[in-house]
């Protein structure tokens, strides 16, 4: 845990040099929330608010998988007339 807060307190600060470099003037504020994991993030500024939330990532991601139809077989490797084709099982009539 020592080393990622380390390796964390490095990005603040140079998070923090590029935003004065870009002419930021407001309050810069880095701080751990409980329940937040490590990867996760929140920004919030004057009128608005940006996040990276692991937790609801995988949710749409696993959202998307079950919009997927997936075959009922793995796919087979037909190599014929130096040909290649995948087959999935599926019938492609």
């Amino acid at each position: 845990l020592g080393s990622d807060l380390e390796k964390i307190k490095a990005r603040a600060t140079q998070a923090r040099a590029q935003l004065e470099k870009a002419g930021f003037e407001g309050a810069i504020e880095f701080r751990g929330v409980e329940g937040m994991e490590p990867s996760d993030v929140r920004i919030d500024w004057g009128n608005g608010a940006a996040s990276r939330n692991t937790a609801v990532i995988w949710q749409e991601i696993e959202a998307l998988l079950q919009q997927v139809p997936l075959s009922p077989t793995l796919p087979t490797i037909n190599e014929t007339n130096n040909e290649t084709i995948i087959e999935t099982g599926a019938d492609h009539g």
